[in-house]
């Protein structure tokens, strides 16, 4: 079964691949055109005018996340840009030579002669081994697979034919053409794309291949590259929620030499899919599904999660816009907007690190703080010891976590926290002062009961407060988590208290409860089978009265009393003796009660 299952997983997988590409494809030309011109570095054999913009689909695959520096605000990624776009100018189907070794000579059918070997013309087809020597002549071919002796009346022409249809085959692939193998970068069109937001230094940006490579795209050649980025970009973090805040990492993509009327940037379905929305669908369906669609786009390693990073990649996903780059408004519009192509990174914070190091022990000193609340009032010294030293040791806390922080005016969320912590903090003083100063004034159990309502109400605003700071945590899977983890825990330990309550009972309590409910059983079968005979019956009253061809009208009238009236007094009776029936049980219960206590009470 599980073979099964995992046969469907895989169906079901690749079926998804195919619409994604048979989606891709649709944004390309239908089929391969041989006549069509090259492109060309300035896209001369391409008329937008007619044919639009360029299409260049865009693909990317993260393959780490290095760093994030939210006190710069950049972060440094190693990802791969797989880059395809067609140009049938510039390619050819592949041929390649048969392999004739230890073959006999063979003879065309049509002419009769001998097909072995190869010529000039043919071995161009098949490889490079033919290359020119110093001085320009093509050098001799020294192979021993020489063609046999034709005879002289077969011209030389159809020989060449027959001698290049019989040694090469096609291999249903696609290839640059010869002209454009050795620098396909410095022959052929490129989109030439560049990392808008990238922070520019004098180290390479960029690295990886640079040779262009020719692709089957659902039986249609494209022209593909893949492109090693590692790049330090720029991005703009935000900080209020902290430490649960979330960030969008974004990696800008675009072209420095053509606009959006000539190049049309657009991200594979694969990775434009994972873009749409989850909030229609459940919660645990919607996150094994960002799960499924992540790592995809992402590499395992690079992912993260607690303990292994300060960030935690959860989503990715893709947009395409459009930028003017005509910032200065000082001309005419004539290079119109450029075509922008934006990987979107959602990271995460760990904030268990914090929670630990600093929210527990913050709580803990809180929480501690309620002493000062029950110390002798007489006392002050004892009292201001215990709030001033929480004070500080809170102040010492709050320090780091602040540096950690660039330095922006943002009101985070753990700000929020300690300052109604100090808060709290400072009217615990303020009271100590006011108690010190009325032990006089009010009466000493008034005075004591004032203060204990005034801790309980402190203590219950500190958890309110701590509360509120860790409820984003119930939104994280980990919450989900744990919530199933504790339920399963509860269902087990009701089965086995149920399971030790079935061994501890006696026998006759078991036989005592197993009579009662299929006393009740039955009392509840006798009721519904009494039921419907009363409604069985009232029907073939009624079918029997109407039967009995009374005419008239004064007749029809008494015959309907007459028909109301039997009714009603057949429903009074069948109740009266189901009370009765119901009474006599009861008596019988009772009974049965009173002979069972006596027997516990004799033999208990």
């Amino acid at each position: 079964m599980s073979g099964g299952r995992r046969n469907h997983l895989t169906q079901s997988s690749s079926e998804r691949v195919q619409r994604h590409v048979g989606e891709d494809v649709e944004n390309l030309s239908d089929n391969y055109d041989a006549t069509a011109p090259s492109v060309g570095l300035d896209m001369a054999g391409h008329d937008q005018h007619l044919l639009g913009p360029k299409v260049v689909i865009l693909d990317a695959f993260v393959v780490d996340l290095l760093n994030v520096d939210t006190s710069a605000q950049t972060f440094r990624l190693k990802l791969m840009l797989n880059m395809d776009w067609e140009d049938d100018g510039t390619i050819e189907p592949e041929v390649k030579a048969k392999r004739n070794l230890g073959r006999p000579t063979s003879f065309a059918p049509s002419t009769g002669y001998s097909t072995q070997g190869s010529l000039d013309e043919t071995s161009s087809f098949a490889s490079d081994r033919d290359a020119m020597v110093p001085n320009g002549s093509r050098k001799q071919n020294h192979s021993s697979r020489a063609i046999g002796k034709i005879p002289s009346k077969i011209p030389s022409n159809m020989l060449r034919k027959a001698s290049k249809e019989e040694s090469v085959y096609k291999t249903g692939k696609y290839v640059l053409k010869r002209m454009y193998q050795e620098d396909p970068l410095g022959t052929t069109w490129n989109p030439a794309v560049v990392l808008a937001n990238a922070i520019a230094d004098e180290s390479p940006i960029e690295g990886g291949s640079k040779f262009h490579s020719v692709n089957m795209l659902a039986n249609r050649p494209v022209i593909s590259r893949q492109i090693l980025y590692q790049p330090e970009c720029r991005c703009e973090f935000t900080f209020s929620n902290f430490p649960f805040d979330e960030t969008d990492l974004v990696v800008k993509f675009s072209s420095n030499k053509w606009n959006a009327e000539q190049v049309d940037f657009l991200w594979s379905n694969r990775l434009s899919h994972s873009s749409a929305s989850s909030r229609n669908m459940r919660h645990s369906f919607a996150l094994r599904r960002d799960s499924s669609i992540l790592r995809r786009g992402v590499d395992n390693n690079a992912i993260g999660g607690i303990g292994l990073s300060e960030f935690e990649i959860t989503k990715v996903r893709v947009e395409n816009v459009e930028k003017d780059m005509n910032s200065m408004q000082r001309y005419d519009m004539v290079e119109g907007v450029f075509s922008e192509a934006h990987l979107i990174i959602r990271v995460r914070r760990d904030p268990y690190s914090y929670l630990l190091r600093v929210a527990v022990v913050a709580e803990l000193l809180m929480l501690l703080e309620f002493l000062s609340f029950l110390t002798d009032k007489d006392d002050l010294s004892a009292r201001f010891s215990i709030s001033g030293t929480i004070f500080l040791a809170m102040v010492s806390l709050y320090g780091p976590m602040a540096d950690a922080l660039p330095k922006v005016s943002v009101v985070t969320r753990v700000d929020k926290w300690h300052l109604f912590n100090f808060t709290l903090l400072f009217a615990s003083n303020v009271e100590n002062l006011v108690a010190y100063l009325l032990r006089n004034t009010f009466n000493a159990y008034v005075l004591y009961y004032i203060e204990l309502i005034l801790g309980l109400s402190y203590t219950y605003l500190v958890v309110q407060n701590l509360l509120w700071f860790v409820k984003p945590l119930t939104e994280r899977e980990e919450f989900d988590l744990l919530i199933s983890y504790v339920e399963d825990k509860i269902d087990e330990f009701r089965q086995k208290a149920f399971w030790c309550v079935e061994k501890l009972t006696p026998s006759f309590v078991k036989r005592r409860r197993e009579r009662r409910l299929a006393e009740e059983k039955a009392r509840r079968e006798s009721l519904f089978t009494n039921g419907f005979n009363v409604a069985r019956a009232a029907s073939k009253l009624k079918g029997g009265l109407k039967s009995s061809g009374i005419k008239g009208g004064g007749k029809l009238k008494s015959k309907g009393k007459t028909r109301g009236i039997l009714f009603r007094s057949f429903l009074a009776e069948d109740a009266a003796a189901t009370k009765a029936r119901l009474e006599s049980e009861k008596e019988i219960d009772d009974a049965y009660d009173a002979d069972l206590a006596f027997i516990d009470k004799k033999y208990g």
